[in-house]
């Protein structure tokens, strides 16, 4: 094996990790994300780092790109190019040698079945004496099944790997990691590496209870079993109570106190926007993306809902990505700014810097006669 193939696979991707990638404060670090849809570049080249407990913002007209990127950090599309890397580890990028996978899956199965047609063939078929028919012992000692034996052990290693390639389990990723495998994470696999999402519109159960919906976020942190739901075993008791007093904790720390047992859909607009993010936060997760958080609020309410986001990154440390068109929100909390135009990264910097810059005037408000 060459020293290249033995470079992680992400890193190969992108030519090496950036001297931005291996900063230890970053919690998200997006290098050269393109995404092409057909015919169409939705994003070309977009940089993008958030360091712990910061508040970055994406911003830029309507059709920008700004939803394509989020939906590529969330695991839902993958990049044409470029790789992101979540606390120094790459989760999201193109596929590298996917094809070797399959191979790793039936690779062994077939392995297993050759040596059981060998061993059949090296201990041969016994013949029966006096003519009489060849009774299953006999077979059994002659080593007649041993092909047959063979066969259901390759067929239960293979339903073993597809699997494993399902769960994908860490170990696993970083197993064929080693191989120069490399596929990108899917959502869920987002969510446990600790990112947190809500949606330009809103999405919650809507039959749910405001606490059922804050629960359902925590569900890739709860250890119980279908068997210990099914015989309500003491440990699923124990982190039901858990789960729901842990749920009435960040509905009090969004401004929800009160409010558990409303259904989701009686909420006025403003408390179902804080129940989205109180969802969001039941994973404890290191990073927010929130997409247009402040979207159909009056003043009071964007006032009270851009204080609450100051808030939860003060107390809580969490990194925050913000997609949002109020320009006031923006330039009042983040950190930094990044403005994409038909996809292209046009301006990144400070909130003084972004303000006065002629690109993103131009962009939003069109170049001069």
């Amino acid at each position: 094996m060459t020293a290249q193939s033995t470079q992680p696979a992400a890193q190969r991707l992108t030519g090496g990790a950036t001297t931005a990638e291996r900063r230890d404060d970053l919690v998200l670090a997006a290098v050269g994300i393109s995404k092409q849809f057909g015919g169409l570049a939705a994003l070309r080249n977009v940089d993008l780092q958030i360091p712990a407990g910061g508040i970055v913002s994406l911003i830029g007209p309507n059709g920008a790109g700004k939803t394509t990127f989020f939906n590529i950090v969330a695991g839902i599309f993958e990049p044409t190019r470029g790789t992101i890397r979540v606390d120094g580890t790459p989760l999201i990028g193109p596929p590298l040698r996917a094809w070797l996978e399959p191979i790793i899956w039936v690779g062994p199965a077939l392995l297993i079945v050759l040596i059981g047609w060998l061993l059949n063939l090296a201990t041969g078929t016994p013949t029966a004496p006096q003519g009489r028919p060849q009774t299953a012992a006999e077979a059994v000692s002659g080593g007649a099944v041993w092909f047959e034996i063979g066969i259901l052990v390759g067929l239960g290693v293979l339903i073993i790997s597809l699997l494993l390639a399902i769960i994908r389990p860490p170990w696993y990723r970083r197993a064929i990691g080693r191989l120069g495998i490399f596929k990108s994470a899917q959502p869920h696999h987002m969510v446990r590496a600790g990112i947190g999402r809500t949606f330009q519109n809103i999405r919650l159960f809507q039959n749910m209870t405001a606490l059922e919906n804050v629960q359902v976020g925590m569900h890739l942190k709860l250890e119980s079993t279908p068997v210990d739901a099914l015989i309500s075993s003491r440990r699923q008791e124990r982190e039901e109570e858990a789960s729901r007093v842990r749920a009435g904790e960040l509905m009090r720390m969004v401004g929800l106190p009160g409010r558990e047992d409303e259904l989701a859909r009686n909420l006025p607009y403003g408390d179902q926007r804080r129940l989205e993010l109180a969802r969001a936060l039941a994973n404890d997760p290191k990073l927010l993306l929130l997409d247009e958080p402040t979207a159909g609020m009056n003043p009071n309410e964007t006032a009270e809902m851009t204080a609450l986001i100051g808030r939860l990154r003060r107390e809580l440390g969490v990194g925050i990505l913000l997609i949002e068109h109020d320009m006031h929100v923006v330039m009042g909390i983040s950190d930094r700014i990044t403005v994409l135009d038909h996809g292209e990264q046009i301006a990144e910097g400070t909130p003084e810097e972004i303000r006065r810059n002629p690109k993103v005037i131009e962009a939003y408000l069109g170049a001069p006669e």
